[in-house]
């Protein structure tokens, strides 16, 4: 998710420079670090600076080029920054270029010594190599970013929904899936647990999901718990979602 957002500053820095150059670097500050992606094109006015991270919101030097793009770009890096907590910063002058950074904490070597290491290393894809994951989120941007990520897992296919019936539709057509990833809220008066309910009952089976949510309710704890589903609170931790996937399985099997 991290390599997405730098994907992307990296991506405009390129696409608005025309001459001068393009930097990538990183700063430790503290305990964290500043990764900077710099550049040498036309800058952004301080009036669009906070619109720049909007859906669908282009810069008119990129209408002037009659790009193609949807104006996502930004917007999905400012979902997954808040999704991880790592701040973004830009820093920009019309005509003389754009600073764009992502800050992110450093794990000292204690908690990297005493944090749970799934059996399958990280960049190893092999331990998900036959999983076909459900992803329901009505997020379009958070669905790319997940799915983006388990592609990199090596998961065997991932299968992505933003409501109940588009979540319903996919395994019609495509067959059950091996895992759920489902947010709590979603948009269509619906909740993560009530989809999973639909879910069953459709397929006659007991699918192993976890609800992914910002609430940090006691009573949704229960309610999880009841339905022996995993439980992550935003903003999630790739490691510890992979973690808890691994774990849930072996459970089933």
């Amino acid at each position: 998710l991290l390599y997405r957002i730098l994907q992307n500053f990296l991506a405009n820095a390129i696409r608005y420079t025309e001459t001068g150059g393009v930097l990538l670097g990183a700063r430790l500050r503290g305990d964290h670090l500043r990764i900077s992606v710099w550049d040498t094109g036309v800058g952004i006015d301080g009036s669009e600076v906070k619109a720049i991270f909007q859906e669908f919101h282009r810069l008119d030097y990129a209408r002037r080029l009659d790009e193609k793009g949807l104006g996502l770009g930004l917007a999905i890096c400012d979902r997954i920054s808040r999704m991880l907590d790592h701040e973004i910063d830009v820093a920009s002058k019309l005509g003389h270029g754009s600073c764009f950074t992502v800050i992110v904490p450093l794990a000292h070597q204690a908690e990297i010594q005493k944090s749970p290491v799934p059996e399958v290393a990280l960049g190893d894809g092999s331990g998900f190599k036959d999983l076909v994951v459900l992803c329901v989120d009505n997020e379009p941007d958070i669905l790319e970013a997940m799915n983006l990520l388990l592609d990199r897992w090596g998961c065997r296919g991932v299968m992505l929904a933003e409501n109940q019936a588009q979540a319903a539709q996919q395994v019609l057509m495509h067959g059950t899936p091996d895992f759920v990833l489902v947010d709590y809220h979603l948009s269509d008066q619906s909740n993560g647990l009530q989809v999973m309910q639909h879910l069953d009952e459709i397929l006659g089976t007991r699918l192993p999901a976890i609800v992914i949510t910002a609430d940090r309710s006691s009573e949704l704890d229960e309610s999880v718990k009841a339905k022996n589903y995993g439980l992550l609170r935003k903003p999630i931790r790739p490691a510890a979602l992979r973690a808890l996937m691994s774990n849930m399985l072996k459970t089933e099997n």
